[in-house]
């Protein structure tokens, strides 16, 4: 292993190791918050050096750096998540879980220096499990007629990037271009997109929250 890339799990274990017993609900929210900057300045740092990786045209390097990016971004969404639970900001806690979610499993997918984080997303979807409700998920049909390679801008049919794998610290996707037709939406028990779901559902005739299971008032 590169020594910078040691270096720098060295430095954010010591910060994940100082933050992680503020990582539960009953612990201070101003602790909470504190451990956001902490986690932010680190952030920041790694961007830094991610970009320079990339100029150099260091791939390894830079895909590093954006495993510690997105493992940096992981606590901070998991971290918002207690704060907006506090809160009562429950559907936006719900994003700020998934999020988390999103960007440890990317932060896998960049580098293998953050390969161990399967029990990380596991506790994750533990907490998914005890903290939330059951969600009702929605995922669309639709014809995709045009897209690009976020990397190089070419169709994806032309392009030699593979989607999901990183180059020089970004990640190749897809991005839709335009949507011929979106011909049905399916109820999914597992959504490519947890964010995708009912936010309300119907009972004796009344809007009810699915997260806190008051009634709505619209009027």
């Amino acid at each position: 292993m590169n020594n910078q890339i040691k270096e720098y799990r060295n430095k954010a274990n010591d910060i994940f190791e100082d933050i992680g017993k503020f990582a539960c609900y009953t612990r201070g929210i101003e602790f909470q918050k504190d451990s956001i900057v902490k986690l932010t300045a680190f952030k920041e740092d790694v961007i830094s050096e991610k970009e320079l990786a990339a100029k150099s045209n260091d791939n390894d390097l830079a895909n590093a750096f954006a495993s510690f990016e997105f493992v940096t971004e992981a606590m901070i969404s998991e971290f918002k998540m207690w704060i907006e639970l506090k809160e009562e900001n429950y559907n936006s806690a719900w994003d700020s879980l998934v999020d988390a979610q999103s960007y440890a499993s990317m932060s896998m997918q960049a580098h293998e220096t953050n390969g161990h984080l399967e029990n990380y997303i596991r506790r994750l979807e533990v907490l998914e499990k005890v903290l939330f409700p059951p969600q009702l998920f929605f995922s669309d049909r639709s014809v995709i007629s045009e897209s690009t390679c976020s990397i190089c801008g070419k169709s994806m049919d032309d392009c030699e990037h593979i989607k999901g794998k990183f180059y020089l610290g970004k990640q190749c996707y897809e991005v839709i271009k335009k949507i011929e037709t979106i011909y049905a939406y399916d109820i999914v028990k597992d959504p490519a997109n947890k964010k995708c779901r009912a936010l309300t559902f119907s009972e004796n005739g009344n809007d009810t929250d699915l997260m806190t299971y008051r009634q709505n008032d619209f009027g």
